[in-house]
């Protein structure tokens, strides 16, 4: 009876293996499905105009498809919101960990857990209404570069944290103790023996809030302003490649939807190297957090 028992459980672990390699499998034909067909629909922008472009802006109707402005501005808007999402989402997390009361801290975590959780749309709307007039009191028109790096940065903020806040916590109780035991300050010991563990951790964070920063299209769709040119402060305007996207597909034909097809491609690539990058650091990460 206990030899047909094991033998049971050998079956089901063998199906449940199955099953798990059927997924994988079938998630990695349809990503490469998707990028075919992107591609394929892209190939004629491709092979009429090259990678490399001579047109002098992006004038679809005239025959003008120069998304150079465009991809520097999805570039711009992600480093600006990643670099202030990274810079204020250290501190918070050091301070849920560190500085604030247990009881707070799950309270903190709760409420940061709630924002990783809301629509994009619901802070498109918010910088819409409160930050663009903000700011075009002090430097019109208010939808600008700097407008969609606030609110990419505050939609990306809570899902950096939560992040660095993990990585912090999976470090061992014993190593925790011992830290106790030599008492350093609070900052000291984040300085000299925590911030070694859990520097990998935070460059695959920041790679993945590049990412999901990079790939967003309503926030920067209603706070950016969507003028394909090269910002020349953080106060112009500027279009994204994923905004372009969205409004231009709808009516797009011919040449012009082949060239919104090879943006996507473009987008799609530099995610995928991104995701890979994020791997690689993750990789690196595995360091031993037993003492």
């Amino acid at each position: 009876m206990y030899a047909g028992f094991l033998s049971f459980q050998s079956l089901k672990d063998k199906c449940f293996l199955f099953f798990l390699c059927a997924a994988a499998f079938c998630t990695v034909i349809i990503v490469f499905l998707i990028y075919a067909f992107v591609l394929w629909e892209g190939f004629p922008h491709i092979e009429k105009t090259g990678w490399l472009l001579a047109d002098k802006d992006w004038y679809p109707l005239e025959g003008e498809f120069n998304f150079y402005p465009t991809l520097v501005g999805s570039m711009l808007v992600a480093l600006f919101a990643t670099m202030m999402a990274g810079i204020v989402g250290f501190f918070i997390a050091v301070g849920i960990n560190f500085y604030s009361p247990k009881r707070i801290s799950q309270i903190l975590r709760s409420i940061l857990e709630m924002m990783a959780g809301i629509p994009s749309v619901i802070y498109g709307v918010w910088g819409l209404t409160i930050l663009v007039p903000f700011i075009g009191s002090i430097a019109p028109p208010g939808t600008s570069l700097l407008s969609g790096s606030l609110v990419l940065a505050m939609m990306i903020t809570p899902f950096f944290t939560l992040f660095v806040d993990r990585s912090i916590r999976n470090i061992s109780g014993q190593l925790q103790m011992a830290v106790v035991a030599t008492d350093l300050s609070r900052w000291r010991s984040v300085s000299v023996i925590y911030w070694p563990l859990i520097k990998h951790s935070l460059c695959v964070g920041l790679v993945l809030a590049t990412t999901r920063a990079f790939g967003e299209t309503m926030i920067v769709l209603m706070v950016c302003g969507n003028v394909p040119k090269f910002p020349v402060s953080l106060f112009s305007s500027v279009r994204t490649l994923t905004s372009t996207i969205a409004l231009e597909m709808p009516y797009a034909l011919g040449d012009h939807q082949s060239a919104l097809f090879f943006l996507g491609f473009l987008l799609l690539t530099i995610i995928s190297v991104l995701v890979a990058l994020a791997s690689l650091a993750f990789r690196g990460s595995q360091v031993n957090y037993e003492f």
